[in-house]
């Protein structure tokens, strides 16, 4: 089967069962429940793509978007389809879309100072650092600091 791209409502029940199982093994330090992956992709301001192969998800990226910003709120690849540059692609479809169809200024993130695969396409991706919060994550009883990220949409630095 070929690649398609989706948002959550267009999921089928067994591509949400996977999408649940995906984030929580690309998360095990931080699973979400079906009802709060649910959530997190119905809400008002929230909107998602999905990267669907052989009826299962594959990749996805969760974001919520409100006036001139938009937050990242989780980005996952499967890991037998890592190193191809899906993640790319999702990041540069959702820039794509918040550019033709809304009005957002910046896009924001934050990703564990121990991800550095994640660090290295964010700044591929023209993200910068612009605080960390201390031990805001717990990974496996370690602390790790949580980077926050931006990248401007426009001409101009917001």
């Amino acid at each position: 089967m070929r690649n398609k791209l989706k948002t959550y409502s267009e999921l089928t029940d067994q591509e949400k069962e996977a999408f649940y199982y995906l984030q929580a093994s690309c998360f095990p330090h931080d699973i979400w429940s079906p009802a709060s992956c649910a959530q997190s992709c119905t809400g008002k301001f929230s909107h998602s793509l999905f990267l669907i192969d052989d009826n299962t998800v594959q990749a996805y990226l969760l974001y919520q978007h409100l006036f001139e910003t938009t937050e990242i709120l989780s980005i996952a690849v499967s890991p037998d389809r890592r190193g191809r540059g899906i993640a790319a692609f999702l990041l540069s479809t959702m820039d794509q879309q918040l550019r033709t169809q809304t009005e957002c200024l910046e896009v924001l993130l934050e990703v564990a100072a121990s991800n550095h695969a994640a660090q290295k396409l964010y700044k591929k991706s023209g993200y910068k650092l612009i605080t960390v919060r201390k031990g805001y994550y717990d990974i496996n009883g370690q602390k790790v600091d949580g980077l926050v990220l931006k990248k401007a949409l426009s001409g101009e630095t917001p």
